[in-house]
């Protein structure tokens, strides 16, 4: 429902989000974002990796309109706890970095 209202919010400034490279054509870097749906319902995740040898940070911005969270007996029986785990920090080793 969400998606289907900044569509047609989009559609309705000229905005045809069908069309091939419609995003390189916007007469503003990221118009898309400024829909109000997205003003209410969206939102960037910062992505954060340090490297604990410099202390170094890397942040990585990217937008979203909904986050997937797991809520199952297994893993979080709440949406806190789903949300905590989502949001938790790793330890990248040698196999993943």
């Amino acid at each position: 429902l969400l998606d289907a209202m900044k569509d047609g919010e989009l559609k309705a400034a000229g905005i045809n989000q069908r069309q091939s490279g419609w995003r390189d054509r916007l007469p503003i870097p990221r118009l898309d974002e400024t829909t109000l749906i997205h003003r209410i319902f969206g939102g960037y995740l910062r992505s954060q990796v340090r490297c604990t040898s410099c202390n170094y940070r890397s942040n990585t911005y990217d937008p979203f309109m909904d986050l997937a969270l797991e809520v199952s007996k297994k893993s979080s029986n709440s949406i806190a706890s789903a949300f905590s785990e989502f949001a938790r920090k790793e330890k990248l080793d040698s196999a993943n970095r």
